[in-house]
């Protein structure tokens, strides 16, 4: 426990402006983040974190400072999220403070001031066209009336008990790829002499599903039924540089790697069975795993093409290759686009506070995130659930005391009973650049869970709570602070 790198500590200061309408107008920021003993990724973390930190909204006057610093604890290193998690619960709870001091409804202040494609950020990057956040504000509003409700008639029939309901929203936004870097990705694709297609690709499969995924990306360009794909994963032998397994970004960069060299391949075929058949190549369809002429109704399959592209020495294995567009953060100048294009997301959740004891219990959670196109919906529900349980974990329980904390069951990880109830909303609005109009899916729906439960907390008790986690001593703190101040329990 004590050698293996932990996600980074952030000490956070927010202080934002905004007109009695709701428009903001400035947001400052200060982040100070603990490397422990080396500094790893922690240079990265924190351009990431200081990119992100003003959440995605427009605001004219942005001033974001950073900085990392050592200390004798176990290294900080790169956990889900890479830094957004903690500086979105740091503008979502700072959101819903402004919301309730100016007597906004929370929903209708991020809708008022969330980004759109066009809009210019902080860092001069200007946003392209597939910037769904208002989507996501909209695939939740109904969720978070039907929730409002469900808490306002549990406190009136709880009447003067301890327990108390509440719902919070919270946003996110989060960029594709490594920030400001090169993120090249190859794979190759071949027909094998078995007459099967055969993807290779370097990507590291860690359960996200990346083999079903490129497996369905080669289907659909090859025009083939997904069992007709064999994929190899992660063999030094076998298969060409990937990159890490990080920053959801292998769905969109190999899965275009991928697409480019199955393209490829199928352009061969076409030529091949274009020979075989006497007709121009471009008077091919692709239909039922086959080209066909339509004018005459001939056909060949694709292994039949392959046979005689093989004797006529045609190539069968192609190799594709993928990178990102951006351009390196500045240090003098904070300018830079760290990233092509972002994926969006909102969630609200209901939760209900023991004022005896400091129990939070999450009872649903409605996420409506953006994606672009959804190569495998089962797949990305699983993100979307086993994030949000991991969110939830990191909201109320997970925390790692250097020197006191030996195992991971000292650390407080949720268990199956902790998961709330998830209702789920993909946003699809394809990406211009990615496969079939993928983005990825594997760190966004993490990053607002815990502001969407804090700030619940919040509105079922008045109680703000800025320490993670939220446990129960931490959460009797707060409460007996309002208690103190003189808050009312709202009905």
């Amino acid at each position: 426990m004590e050698g293996t790198p932990k996600r980074h500590a952030f000490r956070m200061w927010y202080r934002t402006g905004a007109r009695r309408d709701g428009t903001l107008t400035a947001m400052q920021a200060q982040l100070l983040i603990e490397a422990g003993a080396y500094a790893t990724w922690s240079p990265g973390v924190l351009t990431r974190s200081s990119v992100q930190a003003a959440g995605p909204y427009r605001c004219p006057n942005v001033l974001i400072e950073g900085a990392a610093v050592y200390t004798n604890h176990p290294a900080a290193g790169a956990m889900r999220g890479f830094g957004a998690p903690q500086v979105t619960f740091a503008c979502e709870t700072q959101l819903d403070r402004l919301a309730e001091r100016l007597g906004m409804d929370p929903l209708d202040l991020r809708v008022r001031n969330a980004y759109g494609g066009g809009d210019r950020m902080p860092t001069q990057q200007v946003l392209g066209p597939t910037v769904e956040m208002q989507d996501t504000l909209r695939g939740v509003e109904a969720a978070y009336g039907r929730l409002s409700g469900e808490a306002e008639r549990a406190n009136r029939v709880e009447g003067a008990g301890p327990w108390r309901h509440g719902v919070g929203i919270a946003s996110m936004w989060f960029g594709l790829g490594k920030t400001g870097r090169t993120n090249l990705s190859e794979a190759f694709v071949e027909m094998g002499k078995d007459n099967r297609v055969h993807v290779y690709s370097g990507v590291a499969e860690v359960g996200q599903g990346a083999a079903t995924v490129l497996a369905q990306i080669a289907a659909q360009e090859l025009g083939l039924p997904y069992d007709e794909i064999e994929t190899t994963l992660g063999d030094t032998l076998l298969t060409p540089n990937a990159d890490f397994t990080c920053a959801s970004r292998q769905t969109h960069i190999s899965g275009n790697a991928v697409r480019f060299a199955a393209r490829d391949l199928r352009e061969v075929l076409r030529r091949g069975a274009a020979q075989l058949l006497d007709v121009p190549p471009r008077a091919l369809q692709q239909r039922d795993g086959g080209l066909v002429d339509p004018a005459t109704g001939r056909s060949l399959s694709l292994a039949e093409a392959a046979e005689y592209c093989r004797q006529e020495g045609m190539p069968l294995r192609h190799k594709g290759e993928y990178d990102i567009v951006t351009a390196a953060i500045s240090i003098e100048t904070g300018e830079g686009q760290a990233y092509p294009f972002f994926s969006y997301g909102t969630q609200v959740a209901l939760v209900k506070v023991h004022t005896g004891t400091g129990e939070v219990r999450v009872l649903k959670v409605a996420a409506a995130h953006d994606f672009g196109t959804v190569v495998n919906p089962l797949s990305v529900a699983g993100q979307m659930e086993g994030s949000i349980a991991m969110g939830v974990g990191y909201a109320l329980t997970e925390e790692f005391v250097s020197g006191r904390m030996r195992r991971l069951r000292d650390c407080q990880l949720p268990t199956s009973l902790d998961v709330p109830e998830v209702e789920i909303v993909m946003v699809e609005v394809p990406e211009p650049t990615g496969p079939f109009g993928a983005k990825g899916a594997g760190e966004s729906t993490m990053v607002p869970v815990a502001p969407a439960i804090l700030n619940a907390v919040a509105a079922a008790t008045g109680a703000r709570i800025c320490d993670l986690p939220a446990r129960p001593a931490r959460v009797l703190d707060a409460l007996r602070a309002v208690a103190a101040a003189g808050y009312s329990a709202r009905l």
